[in-house]
C-alpha cells in the first residue's frame, strides 16, 4: 500500500529520530518508526527494541536488507 518500486527495502539510515508521542517508542528511530506503521503489533515493536541500540543505532539491516535472510524485498512478496 505504501511502497512502490521496492522502496520498502531503502532504509531511512542515519535520519532523524521520528517524534511520535502517541507510538510505543518516542522519540523512534527512523527505520523502525517507518517498519512499524504497518508493523504495529508488541512483538514487533520488541523486536525492534531489542535491535536497537542506544550508541550503534539500528541493525535492521543485517537481517532486513536486500540480500539478508529475511530481506523486506523476500517478505513483502509473500
Amino acid at each position: 500500500m505504501c511502497h512502490v518500486n521496492g522502496s520498502e527495502a531503502v532504509f531511512p539510515i542515519g535520519k532523524l529520530d521520528v517524534k511520535a508521542p502517541n507510538f510505543l517508542m518516542d522519540p523512534a528511530p527512523a527505520t523502525t518508526a517507518a517498519c512499524a506503521a504497518c508493523h504495529t503489533t508488541r512483538s514487533s515493536m520488541a523486536h525492534m527494541s531489542s535491535n536497537t541500540d542506544p550508541k550503534f543505532g539500528e541493525s535492521c539491516d543485517t537481517c532486513h536488507d536486500v540480500n539478508g535472510k529475511f530481506s523486506v524485498l523476500k517478505e513483502h512478496a509473500k
